[in-house]
């Protein structure tokens, strides 16, 4: 051994054993923490209810409301372990069973995977170290890993055996073999649940169908016609409002959609209905929005110094008391740097009275969108017409496309209401092409940026290779291991655990800016973006920065002192793989510290700080507003799905990475995946709701980010192997990647065509006929047996058509346009002190009366127009069966009913109806993203609407000069009519509707007068 080996040896033996140091003593905090953190929060669980378990105070549902826990410290475990997968489905939903099994999946192969390493793969690696290593090893890890094999000083050893090499090949093709079958295995348990899971649902909602109430069935009658919708968007036609009485009509029947649809299709359908927008409406909302909670806010602290006030001076008369509150100071706002403070109540009143008139005017002037709604006789009919347009489409895309095929550009079954994004709902195909585009560039931008720090994460991991390349490296080395590895081994990977706490909501902000039009596929596109942010900077560029740095400052090191003549690297080709390999003790000390998190998580840290610790009451007045409150504990908080997805994701692979390389993260990755089982099933259980239920929808997604976590774990041993010469073992491992391949896409094309609507049909006209085998007994369910041919009727008369119309516009509306505007929310007991705020005011009672009474604005939709319930006239066979007589249900007292803080849609009992979950999906594969329509919503306007509009209030003169000209287009527009199936009331324009209360109103249009009487 020369003096070179021994100065790598040396270097060797410091760095590991300051490692190993600095991971004890990160183990023993971690360890003290999480216990420390599960004791606090059994402590606080029964004090604080309303924060730990909302749901079962705050569901409206019995059947989602969780058993309540005994107030003992310890409590709340035994039911997390023993409750039952039919009790956690009807709890938490089936997403949150479909989050709860994908976790307990990857668990098991964790377990499997642990085993197998333990037991088979690591006393080889310790063997093999023992034969053709150093030994005896340095302080550490290391001799547990494949990168001591054949490894000495820093180069191949001289008692190098390749035939060690098989070891790890062998685990590479055994680890992807379980891989690969453990998740198809799983795939087709989920197949199969999910159809039964709903079979069973469809029988249950048919069995209890003579027992429901009127809303209950009035719902019923909404998810019927919903099944039986298509949506379909068209590019050729023109969205010109008609001037015509039935203008202000919502949805209305539109021939020429129906012409197109029909001519696709070959298959007649009742009627297309086109809705109405205004894309102008989505940035006043926003604005006054905005604009009321900051209202709210200054509102709320400036009556509470009032009550005060009067509190003090309670002995005082009336006179002596108002002189006292006008000497209190009225809060203050700047607009900017540039501009002097002023009165922010009198500013926020006139901006939010100046939005809210232009919204009126907004509303009142609407143009037809760009879709139509298609709705047909039964399911079984829009299913056929569905899978005809499909075919008859892309034929006509192979042939050449007509000008009919050209108009219809996207084809969807209709997605449930509460998932729609309606501001992305009338983007034409180009704009959203340009949108997706834009923003895979911004977040290509983004993940090339978030490099940067990613590599100075990497350096501070590997700070002691990186002092090496100073002089009086092992002096400093030496004087300060214990700082040292606590930078290494604790306060780097907490960076990065803070460093990656905003990357979600900054991924999920890029993906609402591309166009996509549900919540679904947004949260789909998240998790895409987030996995692979985790797989090109915490894997690739984190390795490769590290293990460069380390090569680079261990023969530096040497060179500096003399020992090595020249720099030449290629001698040390086996060091790259082992600091390669000596990554893993980076992600062993992650994962042990988002261990920590997960329990962490469990506190509620943001509403036990801004609740318990400060809470609302303070020094007399409000801290918070009341929509504050309510955000804060008025409702159980929604799960995250796409987040956590990605956490649990992203262990897994770094753990299935590394699994081979360094067995020894395979145990701390077992600790993980047990504590986050049970602390998200306790999280789902009672925190958490979901707030659109997909019905397991994401699966595909998270099948193929777990087949390309496999391909990336085959392809780092390649790598390792390549780099320790490994060569029959590389050529052995080089097919692996390609099967591996080739199996997830044979089976991704499976769970596609499981997916896909023909299916479904086809299944279920199966089941049909073996039913239909089946002799009733006469008298049985013949009341359900009629009920549920209702949708296989061949005709339809014109009042369920006309219920259908009106069923439609009350499901499909968009927000901005039929609900009320917010008003300021004040505290019961400072609400009679508005009137002393605004005493003065030379518009008093018109900002009381438009923005602190109870009555809505005249010209928001009105949807308390009583529906007819199920024993009217226009009811079909199917209610007519269960009378409910003299009984009127409202559509907004049907809303408020059926407000679930867990909502889930009901299933459907039609034996034709097809799950939400059936219908295609781009996140599936199908067709290119231009003619996909699963989209999803971000709150921004539409890209051509950009340059022409801003998010400020009109100024007075542009309101003038707006009603101006609209009195002029009303001249020859008739009155519409209020025998629509949803019509819009719409005063006649005053400029005490829609003028600004400013001082100088009256000076302003006097001059604007006489300039139109010099300009005529």
């Amino acid at each position: 051994m020369n003096d070179i080996d021994s100065s790598f040896r040396e270097q060797q033996k410091l760095e590991d054993a300051v490692t190993f140091k600095a991971m004890m003593i990160q183990l023993c905090i971690n360890i003290f923490v999480t216990i420390s953190v599960l004791i606090l929060f059994s402590w606080l669980r029964p004090r604080h209810a309303f924060i730990y378990a909302p749901k079962t105070k705050l569901s409206k549902s019995d059947l989602r409301r969780p058993t309540r826990l005994d107030p003992g410290w310890f409590d709340w475990i035994k039911p997390v372990f023993k409750i039952k997968d039919d009790a956690l489905l009807q709890n938490v939903g089936f997403d949150g069973f479909v989050f709860i099994y994908f976790t307990r999946m990857l668990r098991q192969l964790i377990i499997v995977l642990t085993l197998i390493s333990m037991c088979v793969f690591l006393p080889v690696n310790i063997l093999a170290t023992y034969n053709t290593g150093d030994w005896p090893p340095a302080p550490g890890l290391d001799f547990m890993s494949i990168s001591a094999m054949n490894y000495q000083y820093g180069k191949e050893s001289k008692k190098t055996n390749t035939l060690w090499y098989w070891s790890p090949t062998i685990a590479t093709w055994f680890f992807s073999a379980i891989v690969i079958l453990q998740l198809c295995r799983s795939s087709e348990l989920f197949l199969q649940f999910r159809r039964k899971y709903y079979t069973q649902q469809e029988a249950k909602v048919k069995s209890q169908l003579s027992s429901m109430s009127a809303p209950e069935l009035l719902q019923y009658q909404k998810d019927d016609l919903i099944n039986r919708t298509l949506l379909v968007h068209f590019s050729s036609l023109t969205k010109a409002p008609p001037r015509r009485p039935s203008s202000n009509a919502i949805y209305t029947p539109n021939t020429e959609m129906k012409k197109t649809v029909e001519a696709i299709s070959k298959l007649p359908c009742q009627q297309v209905l086109t809705g109405k927008y205004n894309s102008r409406l989505y940035l006043l909302v926003n604005d006054y929005n905005r604009i009321i909670k900051s209202l709210e806010r200054v509102m709320n602290r400036y009556m509470s110094q009032i009550k005060q006030e009067q509190f003090k001076h309670s002995d005082l008369d009336s006179d002596a008391l108002a002189m006292a509150i006008s000497k209190l100071k009225r809060p203050m706002v700047r607009l900017n740097w540039k501009s002097r403070k002023i009165d922010a109540i009198n500013y926020y009143t006139e901006r939010a009275l100046a939005l809210d008139a232009a919204i009126k005017r907004n509303r009142a002037k609407l143009q037809n969108c760009n879709y139509g709604w298609v709705i047909y006789p039964s399911v079984s009919a829009a299913h056929k017409a569905f899978i005809s347009m499909q075919e008859n489409m892309a034929r006509q895309r192979r042939l050449g496309s007509t000008v009919d095929t050209q108009q219809c550009v996207r084809l969807r079954l209709a997605p449930q209401p509460e998932d729609i994004i309606w501001p992305n709902m009338n983007i034409e195909k180009h704009t959203a092409e340009l949108k997706r585009w834009f923003g895979y560039g911004l977040f290509f931008s983004i993940l090339f940026v978030w490099g940067i720090p990613i590599a100075l994460l990497a350096v501070s991991s590997n700070l002691i290779n990186f002092v090496r390349l100073f002089k009086e490296s092992n002096k400093i080395i030496k004087n300060n291991q214990l700082l040292m590895g606590l930078i290494q081994s604790y306060l780097t990977p907490l960076l990065m655990v803070l460093f990656h706490v905003g990357l979600p909501e900054l991924l999920g902000l890029v993906s609402r800016q591309q166009a996509y039009k549900t919540n679904t596929v947004v949260e789909q596109k998240i998790l895409w973006k987030l996995y692979m942010f985790f797989v090109v900077n915490n894997l690739v560029i984190f390795t490769l920065v590290n293990i460069m740095l380390g090569i680079v400052g261990q023969i530096t090191a040497l060179t500096l002192v003399g020992t090595l003549q020249s720099k030449s690297f290629s001698d040390y080709i086996v060091q790259i793989a082992k600091n390669m390999s000596d990554v893993s003790s980076f992600w062993i000390n992650y994962v042990c510290l988002r261990s920590v998190g997960v329990a962490f998580d469990l506190l509620q840290v943001a509403p036990l700080f801004f609740i318990v610790m400060l809470p609302n009451r303070f020094a007399g007045s409000y801290r918070y507003t009341p929509r504050q409150l309510d955000n804060l504990i008025g409702s159980p908080p929604p799960f995250q799905y796409a987040k956590n997805y990605g956490l649990i994701i992203s262990f897994f692979t770094a753990a299935l990475v590394y699994s081979v390389t360094a067995p020894i993260v395979l145990p701390f990755a077992l600790i993980y995946f047990g504590l986050a089982t049970t602390t998200f099933k306790y999280k789902l259980i009672y925190i958490y709701v979901t707030k659109t239920e997909t019905h397991g929808r994401v699966w595909p997604l998270l099948y193929r980010i777990v087949m390309l976590s496999l391909i990336v774990f085959q392809a780092m041993m390649i790598l390792i192997l390549s780099l320790k010469a490994g060569l029959y073992q590389i050529y052995s491992l080089i097919p692996l990647p390609f099967i591996t391949f080739v199996i997830g896409l044979l089976y991704l094309r499976r769970l596609k065509r499981n997916n896909k609507l023909k299916t479904w049909v086809d299944l279920n006209a199966s089941e049909n006929q073996t039913s239909e085998t089946e002799q009733t007994p006469p008298g049985e369910g013949t009341e359900l047996h009629v009920m549920a041919s209702q949708n296989s009727a061949e005709t339809t008369s014109e009042s369920t058509i006309a219920r259908d119309v009106q069923l439609i516009s009350s499901i499909y509306l968009d927000p901005c346009i039929h609900e009320p505007l917010w008003k300021p929310m004040i505290y019961d007991d400072i609400k009679q002190i508005v009137p002393l705020v605004y005493k003065g005011h030379q518009q008093q009672d018109r900002i009381i009366k438009a923005l602190y009474s109870s009555e809505d604005s005249p010209q928001v939709i009105d949807n308390t127009n009583t529906l007819q319930t199920p024993t009217s006239e226009t009811a079909t066979s199917t209610t007519k069966l269960i009378s409910a007589p003299d009984l009127q249900v409202s559509e907004k007292q049907l809303q408020m009913q059926h407000v679930e803080y867990y909502p889930q849609p009901p299933p459907s009992i039609n034996p034709d109806v097809m799950p939400f979950y059936f219908q295609e999906s781009e996140d599936l594969g199908i067709g290119s993203s231009s003619n996909n329509c699963y989209v999803t919503s971000h709150p921004h306007p539409f890209t051509n609407e950009m340059t022409t509009i801003t998010p400020t209030a009109p100024t007075l003169e542009e309101m003038l000069r707006e009603d101006h000209d609209d009195n002029i287009l009303d001249m020859d527009a008739a009155s519409p009519s209020s025998s629509s199936p949803v019509f819009i009331p719409t005063a006649p324009p005053t400029y005490a509707d829609v003028v600004l209360p400013r001082v100088n109103v009256i000076k302003t249009v006097t001059r604007q007068t006489q300039q139109r009487r010099h300009s005529t």
